[in-house]
Order: structure tokens, then C-alpha cells, then sequence
């Protein structure tokens, strides 16, 4: 039986600038996501994988942000992300141009009453049978060659093997083992192996019968595939197929790889963005609840920024901002996480998922030795188009805070840490102040203010 839908809330996510979402942000029953572009929304819905089970997710396309003959594109693409996830449209159904593209989404035309768009969205009152729309049904998959081979009476079948599948790409992890699993238990007698094209083998070793097929998505070569298909357990199986549909995984996971990135990363510096600061901060810190360890925030930006964009121009400024990422990329560890939040302001997560490696270190010790170093290496650097202001001129202010000393949650942290930001430019800027949680933590001893 399909998962019935829970109406109560409905996560809708707003392709592009529309007066809609005034309307959106007051609905209760709405959770909002706003989204650049239709391709932004794309990427929000491939980054759903924490809602819970049952939740529905709808994209609102405003009048005019997919050009005529590309909603179809749109469609598809959204599909290969999230197959469940819905999309309405702001005006008339489109005709002729793309025959069957309209009946694949909802429509509300412009300026249509508030009650309309709300019963298009599905978040109007609750109703004894809700609409087919509503719930998610799996469709029985095509038959074909390789569906015949992978449809016989084993476990798991073809559609819980491509929901474990769907899952590890979801999960944001590399979908190629679970792909070869399945193709091996469907066909054991095939001695299916897989060669990458970054491998310089590329055809089987002198008298091996199996035969090698490219694995190709379009213009992409991915690897081969290298399989027996002879005798009678492999009657019905066919390489080519298998490769196809491999190529098809490892195209969509490429794919997907790219909308996540898109989502989370800032494009000028390649740190982390907002959006992702959100979600890494609130994980880290439920881990670090149930391992007893600390997270620590650092908040900062640079002091009087602006006054470095007028003099010496935009371009100046962006080289700034990523000298700024460089910088502290080579300062924190792997586990740490680089954010920009805002124009010149930047956070960064001190993260240590298995504890500290050092025996004795104190964490928020050692992270300010960390924060003092990257700060010392904003006064040294040259920054080339500043000229004569190069070196020494340059300075940040920040705050840092630590879970669970000085906040008990991931807003509290960042409220925390945002306060001790304006108690550095109160006191004169370039400086770092830490929250006095951290202190009582680890003693006064080796923690000042920077």
C-alpha cells in the first residue's frame, strides 16, 4: 500500500524571485524554500534526504522562469533527482509546443485567489481520501533484456536493488559498488568485473573468453565492463544492456554530485555557503551530544571591508575574499568546515567526530591556537592589488563559541558567537573573543584574546 502523505506541512520550494512567497512565508502549513532559479530548485530537491518519511515536496515555478520549450527538460531532470517531488506552475498549460508536458505538473493561473494556489500545493484542509497526487506509487518497471535477466526469483529484487541504489545516492556516496552487487547476483555465471577508464587496461587479459563493453552515457566514457555470455545461466542476459544500464547510474550520480555542489557551495570563494552551515553545524553538534565531545564556532569578518572595495574595486575585493578561504584551508584540519555566510563574513566549525587525536589536548585550546595562527597570517599576507596597503593593514574581528560549554544548540551557538563579534569591534576590532564558557572549561590557562 503507498505511504499516505502527511498534509499538515508541505515543504514548497520557490524557483526563482516571485511576490508569491509574502504569501508562502504566512501559511503554516507551508515550509519555504527559496531558490534562485529553477536549477537552484533542482538542487533543493536532490538535498531532501532529511525529511522524514512520508513528507512531500513541491516545486512552485513562477510565470516566466522556465523559457518556453524547456519545462519538459526541467521535468526530467527534476525526475532523475527526486521522482516524488512535485511541481506546480504559475500560468497557462503549455500547448503544442511540448504534447504531454502539461499534464505532467499542476497549474494555477496568475493572479488566481490565494485559496487556489493553497489547493494546488496541497495544503488545503484535510479531505477522507486524498488525491492520487499525494501519495507515492511505485510503477511496476519496464521489461526489456536486462530487466528479464535481474527479474528472476531472487533476493532483493529489481526494484528494492534500485531503491538501495537510489538511497546510496541520496546519501551523497559513490552508487558504482552497489551497481556491480546487483549486476553479479543477477547473473553470477556472467563474472561480471569493472574497468575504469582511468585504468590502462583497457580489453581482457590474452585468452580470457569474456567480451568488454564500453560503459558510455552520451559522449562520457566511464569504464567497461568485461563479462561472460555464454552457457544457459546466462540466456536472456545481455552485456550491452548491463552496460547501459550501469552508465545511466554513474551519469545520474555525476549529476547529482554537481546539483549538491551547486546548492552548497559559494561560487566566488568554493567555501561552504549558508545553507550548508545550517545543516553540517546542526549534525555535528547532535553528534557531538551523544559522543561528549565539543564543537566549536568561530564567526568572523573582515574590518571595514567596504572601505577596501571603494578604494580599490570590486575585483580587489573578490580577490580578498579568496585569499581569505586559501588562507584558512591551510590552517584548520579535514574534519573543520569553511562557510561564507554573507559578503565578508565567514564562519568556520572546529569539528572533531572521534575526539580530540592528541591524548590530554584541550579542544578549544588547541582551536584557538588554530584562530591566533590564521589571524597572524592575515597581517603578514601581501594581498597584490592592495598596493601599498599589501601587508599589516588587513585584520578580521570574530567571536568564537563552544558547544556544550557555551551554548546548548546550534542557534544559540551561532547567536552566541555573533555577540562576541560585536564585543571585538566594540573593543577596537582585530580581535577574537571567546565566549566564557570555553574559559571555565579548560581553566584560564593558554586562552586569552587574540
Amino acid at each position: 500500500m503507498p505511504d499516505r502523505i502527511d498534509e499538515s506541512v508541505v515543504r514548497v520550494i520557490l524557483a526563482g524571485r516571485s511576490p508569491l512567497d509574502r504569501t508562502l512565508r504566512r501559511d503554516a502549513r507551508v515550509e519555504l524554500v527559496r531558490a534562485r532559479s529553477a536549477l537552484e530548485a533542482i538542487g533543493e530537491a536532490a538535498i531532501d534526504e532529511d525529511l522524514p518519511r512520508g513528507s512531500r515536496v513541491v516545486v512552485l515555478v513562477p510565470e516566466g522562469e522556465i523559457r518556453e520549450g524547456e519545462l519538459g527538460s526541467f521535468l526530467d531532470a527534476l525526475e532523475r533527482v527526486d521522482p516524488a517531488t512535485e511541481v506546480v506552475c504559475i500560468g497557462q498549460p503549455v500547448n503544442g509546443a511540448e504534447p504531454g508536458v502539461s499534464a505532467r505538473c499542476g497549474w494555477v493561473a496568475p493572479g488566481a485567489p490565494t485559496e487556489d494556489l493553497s489547493t494546488a500545493l496541497g495544503v488545503s484542509q484535510r479531505r477522507e481520501e486524498p488525491a492520487r497526487a499525494r501519495e507515492r506509487v511505485v510503477e511496476p518497471e519496464p521489461s526489456g533484456p536486462f530487466e528479464t535477466m535481474v527479474g528472476a526469483a531472487r533476493a532483493p529484487g529489481p526494484i528494492e536493488s534500485d531503491r538501495q541504489i537510489a538511497q546510496t545516492l541520496l546519501a551523497g556516496r559513490d552508487v558504482l559498488h552497489p551497481c556491480l552487487v546487483r549486476l553479479r547476483e543477477s547473473n553470477p555465471a556472467a563474472d561480471i568485473e569493472y574497468i575504469s577508464a582511468l585504468n590502462v587496461r583497457t580489453a581482457p587479459v590474452p585468452g580470457d573468453a569474456r567480451r568488454l563493453v564500453p560503459v558510455q552515457h552520451r559522449d562520457r566514457l566511464f569504464g567497461w565492463l568485461i563479462g561472460a555470455t555464454n552457457g544457459p545461466a546466462s540466456a536472456g542476459f545481455s552485456l550491452e544492456d548491463a552496460a547501459a544500464w550501469l552508465a545511466t547510474w554513474l551519469a545520474l550520480r555525476d549529476q547529482h554530485a554537481q546539483l549538491r555542489a551547486a546548492a552548497f557551495t559559494d561560487p566566488l570563494t568554493g567555501a561552504w555557503n549558508r545553507r550548508y552551515l545550517d545543516r553540517f553545524l546542526n549534525m555535528a553538534i547532535e553528534r557531538a551530544r551523544g559522543r561528549r565531545h565539543d564543537v566549536t564556532l568561530l564567526l568572523f569578518d573582515i574590518d571595514d571591508f567596504k572601505r577596501y572595495n571603494d578604494r580599490f574595486g570590486h575585483p580587489a575585493g573578490d580577490d580578498i575574499l579568496r585569499e581569505i578561504v586559501r588562507l584558512l584551508n591551510s590552517v584548520i584540519r579535514p574534519t573543520d568546515r569553511v562557510c561564507r555566510i554573507g559578503g565578508d563574513e565567514f564562519a568556520v566549525v572546529f569539528d572533531e567526530p572521534e575526539g580530540p587525536r592528541d591524548l590530554g589536548s584541550q579542544h578549544p585550546v588547541s582551536i584557538y591556537e588554530i584562530a591566533r595562527r590564521f589571524q597572524e597570517q592575515i597581517l603578514e599576507h601581501r594581498f597584490p592589488k592592495l598596493g601599498d596597503q599589501a601587508r599589516g593593514t588587513l585584520t578580521i574581528s570574530g567571536g568564537m563559541a563552544t558547544f556544550p560549554w557555551d551554548a546548548s544548540d546550534a542557534e544559540a551557538l551561532l547567536d552566541r558567537a555573533d555577540q562576541l563579534i560585536l564585543e571585538s569591534k566594540q573593543s577596537g576590532k582585530n580581535a577574537i573573543r571567546i565566549g566564557p564558557g570555553v574559559r571555565k572549561a579548560v581553566g584560564d590557562s593558554g586562552v586569552g584574546e587574540a
